[in-house]
């Protein structure tokens, strides 16, 4: 039975109050649909997962180093072929803009029509990656990659591990 007092007595009083216990049933399945409803809305628009206050972003690298890069080129970017490429760094791949360190030897141009043979590749180059920004589309910016060197011979291994 339900817990206040009906006005109803006997057989009525018994009704009711399985109507009402249906009726609010439905109610509180109402509003716990409607509760889960907001907070699914609420917690996909937040986006992610919080951060701990004053948590390291991870560095970005820049120097020369021998860097992978792959052909990606997105189908909305019109600008020009230097920004078709991506270079791995610890924060993942990014969109880099080529440019030759040496105007005399064209390695942009060459790295390009090797990726336009093999588009699935990655290839490894020594280059200079610069914190110059190249805007490009609007609100976007690409680091400036240098290239000084296609497909470089591999690093000699360290001393420590050449004795094991």
């Amino acid at each position: 039975m339900i817990g206040w007092p009906l006005p109803a007595r006997g057989r009525d009083a018994r009704k009711i109050a399985q109507t009402l216990g249906a009726r609010g049933m439905l109610r509180r399945m109402r509003r716990l649909l409607a509760t889960a409803l907001f907070a699914s809305i609420a917690t996909a628009c937040g986006g992610g997962a919080p951060r701990a206050p004053g948590a390291p972003e991870p560095t970005l690298v820049d120097g020369e180093a021998i860097y992978p890069v792959r052909f990606n080129p997105p189908p909305c970017l019109t600008e020009g072929p230097e920004l078709r490429v991506e270079v791995r760094t610890p924060a993942g791949w990014e969109r880099v803009a080529l440019e030759d360190a040496d105007e005399d030897q064209p390695l942009m141009q060459t790295l390009l029509d090797d990726f336009a043979a093999a588009p699935d590749s990655v290839r490894s180059v020594r280059a200079n990656l610069t914190s110059t920004l190249r805007p490009y589309a609007g609100q976007h910016v690409a680091r400036v990659l240098r290239l000084l060197e296609l497909d470089p011979p591999p690093a000699p291994p360290d001393e420590t591990t050449a004795a094991r």
